[in-house]
């Protein structure tokens, strides 16, 4: 029997107006069924990020730092995250090393795992200068690794470059 396949949707914001919240976090689906769940029903969430070789683990970028699923999505509970009220914007699983895993968040900040996201810690600040007022805080929008040098990343980051 073929596994299943699973889809996901994260949501933040409002919905149609600013003065009303709609449902936000993360909805999951098998993809076959046409039936969402809302599995993360608390915050805000910006990213979701399948483990590239054990979609059971499924992150969850929210308002309140990385949210973790070990059961492809069913529940998530919150990690051993070092910060309250980041935003996490982007994961990045390294190539070489599944177990390491990188969040980029809001304002800007890089956090790192060894322990496949059980626990975090923050990266050393960029120090990056503010280019441009914008009406909310800088975030790190996607990451990358070199093909040829995986310890070298590289962070796209909204507005400031």
């Amino acid at each position: 029997m073929a596994s299943k396949s699973n889809v996901y949707a994260g949501v933040a914001g409002y919905v149609g107006r600013a003065d009303q919240k709609g449902a936000v976090g993360v909805f999951s689906r098998q993809a076959d069924t046409g039936r969402w769940e809302h599995v993360l029903t608390e915050h805000d969430t910006y990213t979701v990020n399948i483990h590239p070789t054990d979609s059971n683990v499924v992150f969850a970028g929210t308002a309140d730092g990385v949210y973790r699923s070990t059961n492809r999505g069913k529940t998530f509970q919150r990690t051993n995250f070092p910060d309250k009220g980041v935003q996490i914007w982007s994961f990045l699983v390294d190539a070489q090393d599944r177990k390491l895993i990188y969040a980029g968040g809001s304002p800007i900040s890089i956090y790192r795992s060894e322990d496949c996201g059980e626990t975090w810690r923050t990266m050393p600040n960029p120090g990056m200068p503010d280019r441009a007022v914008m009406p909310f805080a800088c975030r790190v929008m996607r990451m990358a690794q070199h093909p040829s040098k995986p310890g070298t990343i590289f962070a796209a980051l909204e507005v400031n470059g």
